[in-house]
């Protein structure tokens, strides 16, 4: 029992030892004849570059895009609010009383429905696309944050061993 839980972590190292060589070492002839031609498979990044800048900058992407995608929707809400607004307006009319000098506004049951909700769904909509556009500010703010940091360590600089790097 001991013997063969001994073969299977030395298997196990061996093969996880293979795949980090594989990784370290892609300028290896093996790698290399097996790129198209004209196709490098080594990928330098930025001397500035962190590796998580890439996360953070995508994440700040996919807020952004959520926020977005909230601000079309409540902007769609609020046209859908105000078209049914609209109809249930035309569902009404008005007359006046002559003794007293008033107008009144009458609706049938279809006016009063969709009047009803175009108005909630208008003011509540309307409120959600002005909250939803400063997010989007916000958050847009944040992601040019991000790509400033990234681009301002990728400038020209001294490196830590005295060297002028781009």
């Amino acid at each position: 029992m001991r013997g063969s839980f001994a073969v299977l972590v030395v298997v196990s190292l061996s093969l996880t030892g293979a795949v980090a060589e594989a990784q370290i070492e892609p300028s290896s002839p093996e790698v290399q004849q097996e790129a198209p031609s004209g196709a490098s498979l080594v990928s330098v990044p930025p001397s500035g570059y962190r590796a998580f800048d890439d996360h953070d900058l995508r994440e700040a992407e996919a807020r952004s895009r959520r926020v977005r995608n909230a601000l079309i929707g409540t902007s769609a809400g609020t046209a859908v609010g105000a078209i049914l607004l609209g109809i249930g307006i035309s569902q009404c009319s008005t007359f006046e009383r002559f003794p007293e000098g008033t107008t009144e506004v009458v609706c049938n049951r279809a006016g009063n429905v969709l009047g009803n909700t175009g108005i909630v769904m208008f003011t509540l909509s309307a409120i959600g696309m002005i909250t939803t556009g400063a997010m989007l500010g916000v958050r847009n703010r944040d992601r040019r944050k991000i790509e400033r940091d990234v681009h301002r360590r990728s400038g020209l600089r001294w490196d830590e061993r005295g060297r002028l790097v781009f």
